[in-house]
């Protein structure tokens, strides 16, 4: 089996790929109305791109080098959806481009363990009549499964969503979503909170390392980030140019057992009407070292 990849070259399937070993079964796939790609369980592996619509399912998951452009979904996942309740995907080197969704215009995650490394999330869209949320990404684990997620080197721009999380949006209890060196820009949340990422939930952790934040716009509060209830940790970011109604840069608002810490930040150029650079609500132990406003 070869695999073709974002450059249009055609590779040969990794060593040992239960596809070209006859082992996993493949088939087209239209379910629940979730375009291009769905996973349900916690063994299956993908080697397909968006132009085949097909799947394989057997033993770990891994998807390198694959474009999803252009498809549609109703619900959620225009790009992919994940449900594999305990189980893992990684996605390297990927393009999830031009997809729409109801929810998770590009990608949409539940339940799972998910690693993100230099893929690009560009010119998607949460669509329709609903909730609208996650025009790039949505995250929405369970409370008490325990689904972390990293991003690595990722770019996330031009995306939209008119309720919330315009790049990305994020909603769970008690689990960890990792951020580095990552480019946030340009993405909108007409209505919503966070034009670039949108984090809520209680006890859960979400950090951002060596990322940017820049251009994007919020009709409500946090142009480049909002986070209600998540712990959050920032160091060496930059947030610029961004637009809401309060916190342009970024804004905060939670309990008092909630105590973010930002260091060594620059927020510069952002605007709103209140806090034009960073917005902080009810969390009186929010430590602020060695930034830039």
């Amino acid at each position: 089996m070869t695999v073709k990849t974002r450059r249009g070259l055609r590779t040969p399937a990794p060593k040992g790929n239960p596809i070209r070993d006859g082992v996993a079964r493949r088939r087209n796939l239209v379910l629940m109305k979730l375009a291009a790609l769905l996973l349900l369980g916690a063994s299956q592996s993908v080697w397909a791109t968006t132009y085949s619509r097909s799947y394989s399912r057997n033993y770990g998951n891994s998807t390198l080098g694959c474009t999803f452009s252009a498809n549609t979904a109703t619900l959620a996942g225009g790009g992919v959806f994940l449900g594999l309740v305990g189980g893992s995907a990684s996605f390297d080197g990927c393009g999830f481009v031009g997809n729409a969704s109801e929810t998770g215009g590009g990608l949409h995650v539940i339940d799972s363990v998910v690693g993100l490394t230099a893929c690009e999330f560009t010119s998607n869209q949460a669509t329709g009549p609903g909730s609208s949320r996650g025009g790039g990404l949505a995250w929405l684990p369970t409370a008490v499964l325990g689904s972390p997620m990293t991003l690595d080197g990722c770019t996330i721009a031009g995306n939209t969503a008119p309720q919330g999380g315009g790049g990305v949006y994020m909603e769970g209890n008690e689990n960890t979503i990792q951020f580095t060196d990552c480019l946030i820009s340009d993405n909108v949340a007409e209505f919503g909170t966070g034009g670039g990422v949108r984090c809520g939930g209680v006890d859960s952790f979400a950090s951002f390392g060596n990322c940017r934040f820049l251009r994007n716009t919020s009709g409500q509060d946090g142009g480049g980030l909002y986070c209600n209830h998540f712990d959050l940790a920032m160091s060496y970011c930059i947030l610029a140019g961004n637009v809401a109604d309060e916190g342009g840069g970024a804004y905060l608002e939670g309990y008092a057992a909630v105590d973010p810490y930002l260091s060594h930040c620059t927020f510069t150029d952002n605007e709103a009407p209140r806090g034009s650079g960073l917005g902080i609500i009810g969390m009186p132990d929010t430590q602020i070292s060695r930034c830039i406003l």
